[in-house]
């Protein structure tokens, strides 16, 4: 599973996380999420649009396929979900706030590189099926980030 994004900076967190989710999840290969990063003003209209909650957030995630929860994906149960440009399955969009990101490692403490981690591995595990609405799927799901998290060897770099 590849991300697609324009953004740089955070390459080597957003590559190494897709290599680990490809391997844990038995991703195919010829796979991608895609990645957008928009400002406070986007994000928030974005929340409201589709959500309905009337303020700005940090990650937004948007699963392409239904149902996959600890599911095997392959492609070819999905072929109307194939880019015909690339062959490769859309699993789905994240869209993240660089600024929200800023204001939580501050406010938390954390650092910049650990929330963008955190957030990633969040978004990406909601495009999996994973959910924290019910206590017990929040349990699992919390897990899962820190497993992963402690995997990519950010959650201790930045303090």
């Amino acid at each position: 599973m590849v991300v697609i994004t324009e953004n740089e900076k955070y390459k080597v967190i957003i590559d190494k996380l897709a290599e680990i989710l490809t391997d844990k999840f038995n991703l195919p290969e010829k796979s991608y999420m895609e990645l957008e990063f928009v400002s406070l003003e986007e994000i928030h209209e974005i929340n409201m649009n589709t959500r309905g909650v009337d303020r700005p957030t940090d990650v937004l995630s948007f699963p392409n396929l239904e149902d996959i929860f600890g599911q095997t994906v392959e492609i070819k149960d999905f072929p109307f979900d194939i880019d015909p440009e690339t062959n490769m399955l859309n699993l789905g969009s994240i869209v993240m706030c660089i600024d929200k990101i800023f204001q939580q490692a501050e406010e938390f403490g954390t650092g910049e590189m650990r929330e963008f981690s955190y957030l990633l591995t969040h978004g990406m595990l909601h495009i999996l099926g994973y959910d924290h609405m019910e206590e017990e799927d929040k349990v699992v799901m919390r897990a899962k980030e820190e497993e992963l998290l402690e995997e990519i060897k950010c959650i201790n770099s930045e303090k």
